[in-house]
């Protein structure tokens, strides 16, 4: 008979296995000339997901790489952002903010007083996911995008507002940095979004 927890960490390091291999051979298409489209439909994502996920590009000020971040940040970021938001907490909302992002808590507020009154309290999230600036939500066909991936520059957290008589749209856009330089509240069927 089988350990169950000796199969849980073998499974683990399949898992990270993997993605160390998927990262190997998509660096080598890369070196055999493919381009970032070619990679990207391959692993049913656009080109700009498929370069945030796998790209290397060098900062232009130190030539260091840039380093991404893990998707799970963001989508903490995101639940936490619309918590703080429903909870009436400007301080932490607003200290979540890029200090250029052009938002102030009187219109954060304002908008969320007309969700409430439309959809009532919030009472949850949707499965939280994180995408390229621009595109929609993953499907649940797409494998790449239930995985813990990393992102590089500006992510978008997209989730599911649960709120007490219907859903919203929820979507963060989240810098390398970690602060939120835009949030925006949707009908869930909406298709066309600044980010």
């Amino acid at each position: 008979m089988s350990d169950p927890l000796a199969d849980v960490a073998n499974a683990q390091r399949a898992v990270e296995h993997s993605q160390a291999q998927l990262h190997r051979t998509v660096d080598a298409a890369r070196d055999a000339g493919l381009t970032w489209a070619q990679i990207g439909t391959t692993l049913n994502m656009t080109r700009q997901a498929a370069f945030k996920r796998f790209g290397k590009p060098k900062d232009p000020t130190t030539g260091a790489t840039m380093q991404p971040q893990p998707t799970s940040t963001v989508k903490t970021i995101t639940e936490t952002l619309f918590r703080d938001i429903a909870a009436g907490d400007e301080a932490a909302t607003m200290a979540a903010l890029h200090p250029d992002a052009d938002l102030s808590w009187d219109d954060i507020i304002a908008v969320w007083r007309h969700c409430v009154a439309e959809q009532g309290e919030l009472e949850g999230f949707g499965e939280t996911r994180v995408v390229a600036p621009g595109e929609g939500t993953p499907s649940e066909a797409s494998e790449a995008w239930r995985q813990d991936v990393v992102m590089l520059g500006l992510s978008v957290g997209v989730t599911t507002l649960r709120q007490e008589a219907g859903e919203l749209m929820g979507r963060v856009a989240v810098d390398s940095q970690g602060r939120v330089g835009g949030v925006l509240v949707l009908p869930v069927d909406a298709t066309e979004f600044p980010f």
